[in-house]
């Protein structure tokens, strides 16, 4: 997943452990960490990722159900691993991508930022997108450069500018 090998991390996942979107792992550390690195992967690919018959993402509504079974891995993740801030950034990251969620994923990422706890820099660059759609651009401003100091590929960085190209 670090050197950006999304579905091959999700792949290897599902291979795995097949049953994981059914799967409850408690405090199972090693399904802990599956179940979170899938979530991320699914998020980062909008849901996009084909694996298995179980686990479908090209249709709008495949893609979908896959980033809110995503945000409810977090979410699970999150009631385990109160105040953690890698945690809190994917599942901000995650809740992005949900259309009614956004304001909630910006508070839950802009705190990161502002006590200098953002995880990633995809959590910076969701932070720019969603000051962006707020209209917020010195906010979207600040997260681009915090992400452009993060990122080993500034392209995870592109957030659209007010004329609407990227930045």
């Amino acid at each position: 997943m670090r050197d950006g090998k999304i579905v091959a991390s999700a792949q290897s996942i599902v291979r795995m452990f097949p049953e994981i979107r059914n799967i409850n792992p408690g405090k199972n550390g090693m399904l802990q960490r599956a179940q979170r690195t899938l979530a991320v992967a699914l998020v980062r690919a909008d849901g996009g990722i084909d694996l298995d018959p179980t686990w479908r993402g090209k249709t709008p509504e495949q893609r979908a159900k896959n980033v809110a079974w995503a945000v409810s891995a977090l979410e699970r993740l999150r009631a385990d691993r109160k105040n953690d801030p890698s945690v809190d950034t994917d599942l901000g990251e995650a809740l992005a991508k949900v259309s009614g969620r956004k304001e909630e994923a910006r508070g839950l990422l802009q705190g990161l930022a502002d006590r200098d706890l953002m995880a990633t820099p995809q959590g910076y660059a969701a932070l720019g997108r969603l000051q962006h759609e707020a209209g917020n651009e010195a906010a979207r401003d600040a997260a681009v450069k915090r992400c452009s100091t993060m990122a080993k590929d500034s392209s995870i960085c592109d957030v659209p500018t007010s004329q609407g190209g990227q930045s």
